[in-house]
Protein backbone atom coordinates (compact mmCIF):
# COMPACT_ATOMS: atom_id res chain seq x y z
CA UNK A 1 0.00 0.00 0.00
CA UNK A 2 1.42 3.18 -0.95
CA UNK A 3 1.17 5.96 1.83
CA UNK A 4 2.83 8.75 0.34
CA UNK A 5 4.44 9.88 -2.65
CA UNK A 6 7.60 7.98 -2.32
CA UNK A 7 6.98 5.07 0.60
CA UNK A 8 5.28 2.31 0.81
CA UNK A 9 3.57 1.02 4.49
CA UNK A 10 6.24 -2.04 4.41
CA UNK A 11 8.69 0.13 4.45
CA UNK A 12 7.29 1.16 7.83
CA UNK A 13 6.51 -2.27 9.05
CA UNK A 14 8.41 -5.54 10.15
CA UNK A 15 7.62 -8.24 7.42
CA UNK A 16 5.76 -10.17 10.51
CA UNK A 17 3.32 -7.28 11.42
CA UNK A 18 2.60 -6.90 7.71
CA UNK A 19 2.00 -10.25 7.15
CA UNK A 20 -0.62 -9.85 10.46
CA UNK A 21 -2.10 -6.87 9.62
CA UNK A 22 -1.91 -6.13 5.98
CA UNK A 23 -2.83 -2.69 5.35
CA UNK A 24 -4.57 -1.82 8.64
CA UNK A 25 -1.08 -1.55 9.97
CA UNK A 26 -0.83 1.67 9.17
CA UNK A 27 -3.05 2.08 12.11
CA UNK A 28 0.13 1.18 14.21
CA UNK A 29 1.96 4.27 12.18
CA UNK A 30 1.40 8.26 13.85
CA UNK A 31 0.96 10.10 10.29
CA UNK A 32 3.78 12.26 11.06
CA UNK A 33 6.37 9.14 11.03
CA UNK A 34 5.20 9.11 7.23
CA UNK A 35 5.08 12.68 6.10
CA UNK A 36 8.72 13.30 7.81
CA UNK A 37 10.15 10.62 5.72
CA UNK A 38 8.32 11.83 2.40
CA UNK A 39 9.59 15.40 3.71
CA UNK A 40 13.53 14.08 4.05
CA UNK A 41 13.35 11.92 1.19
CA UNK A 42 11.97 15.40 -1.11
CA UNK A 43 14.86 17.54 0.82
CA UNK A 44 17.73 14.37 -0.12
CA UNK A 45 16.45 14.34 -3.64
CA UNK A 46 17.41 10.86 -3.69
CA UNK A 47 16.21 7.59 -1.80
CA UNK A 48 16.10 7.01 1.68
CA UNK A 49 15.83 3.02 2.79
CA UNK A 50 13.92 2.58 6.13
CA UNK A 51 13.08 -1.38 6.13
CA UNK A 52 13.56 -3.36 2.72
CA UNK A 53 13.07 -6.90 3.59
CA UNK A 54 10.28 -6.69 1.02
CA UNK A 55 12.92 -6.22 -1.72
CA UNK A 56 14.77 -9.18 0.00
CA UNK A 57 17.13 -6.52 1.93
CA UNK A 58 17.99 -6.92 5.78
CA UNK A 59 16.19 -4.05 7.21
CA UNK A 60 13.05 -5.34 9.38
CA UNK A 61 12.93 -2.40 12.19
CA UNK A 62 13.86 0.76 11.15
CA UNK A 63 9.88 2.03 11.49
CA UNK A 64 8.02 0.59 13.93
CA UNK A 65 8.51 -2.33 16.19
CA UNK A 66 6.70 -4.83 17.82
CA UNK A 67 6.67 -5.13 22.22
CA UNK A 68 8.42 -8.52 21.42
CA UNK A 69 11.38 -7.30 19.50
CA UNK A 70 14.49 -7.25 21.13
CA UNK A 71 15.82 -4.22 19.19
CA UNK A 72 16.13 -1.20 21.20
CA UNK A 73 15.04 -0.10 24.57
CA UNK A 74 11.90 -0.88 25.78
CA UNK A 75 9.95 2.17 25.60
CA UNK A 76 11.70 3.16 22.19
CA UNK A 77 9.47 5.89 19.96
CA UNK A 78 9.46 3.03 17.14
CA UNK A 79 7.20 0.80 19.61
CA UNK A 80 4.48 3.83 19.24
CA UNK A 81 4.82 4.33 15.10
CA UNK A 82 6.87 7.68 16.00
CA UNK A 83 10.39 6.49 14.67
CA UNK A 84 12.76 5.92 11.79
CA UNK A 85 15.88 5.20 11.40
CA UNK A 86 17.22 5.27 7.94
CA UNK A 87 20.10 4.96 5.34
CA UNK A 88 21.21 7.07 2.39
CA UNK A 89 24.27 7.92 0.48
CA UNK A 90 24.30 11.29 1.51
CA UNK A 91 23.77 10.65 5.31
CA UNK A 92 25.82 13.86 6.42
CA UNK A 93 24.73 16.08 4.26
CA UNK A 94 20.58 15.09 5.35
CA UNK A 95 21.69 15.38 9.39
CA UNK A 96 23.00 18.80 8.33
CA UNK A 97 19.62 19.42 6.39
CA UNK A 98 17.85 18.55 9.23
CA UNK A 99 19.91 20.58 12.10
CA UNK A 100 20.20 23.85 10.06
CA UNK A 101 16.85 23.73 8.82
CA UNK A 102 14.58 22.25 11.47
CA UNK A 103 11.98 24.51 11.38
CA UNK A 104 11.24 23.01 7.94
CA UNK A 105 11.20 19.55 9.85
CA UNK A 106 9.20 20.56 12.78
CA UNK A 107 6.58 21.77 10.56
CA UNK A 108 6.63 17.69 9.40
CA UNK A 109 6.85 15.99 13.01
CA UNK A 110 10.27 15.77 13.56
CA UNK A 111 10.97 16.95 17.47
CA UNK A 112 14.42 14.40 17.84
CA UNK A 113 17.20 13.10 16.22
CA UNK A 114 19.88 11.06 17.60
CA UNK A 115 23.39 12.40 17.25
CA UNK A 116 25.24 11.24 14.23
CA UNK A 117 28.40 10.47 15.82
CA UNK A 118 26.71 8.08 17.43
CA UNK A 119 25.04 6.09 14.52
CA UNK A 120 27.47 6.99 11.58
CA UNK A 121 25.81 4.10 9.14
CA UNK A 122 21.87 5.37 9.97
CA UNK A 123 19.66 8.69 10.92
CA UNK A 124 17.45 8.15 13.76
CA UNK A 125 14.36 10.45 13.82
CA UNK A 126 11.24 10.60 15.81
CA UNK A 127 8.06 12.49 16.42
CA UNK A 128 7.69 12.45 20.42
CA UNK A 129 6.66 15.19 22.52
CA UNK A 130 9.02 17.00 24.13
CA UNK A 131 7.82 20.51 24.94
CA UNK A 132 10.36 22.26 23.33
CA UNK A 133 10.83 24.59 20.48
CA UNK A 134 14.71 23.24 19.24
CA UNK A 135 15.94 19.93 18.18
CA UNK A 136 15.89 17.64 20.61
CA UNK A 137 19.53 15.62 19.70
CA UNK A 138 19.60 12.52 22.22
CA UNK A 139 22.33 10.20 22.76
CA UNK A 140 21.99 6.33 23.30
Amino acid sequence: MKVSEHFYLQEFLPEEVYDYFKNDGIWLLDQKIINLAQLIRERAKRPITINNWMDGGNFQERGFRSYNSNTGVRFSQHRFGRAIDFSATNLLQIYTDITKNFSEYKKAGLTTVENIGNTLKWIHCDTRYTGLESLLIIKP
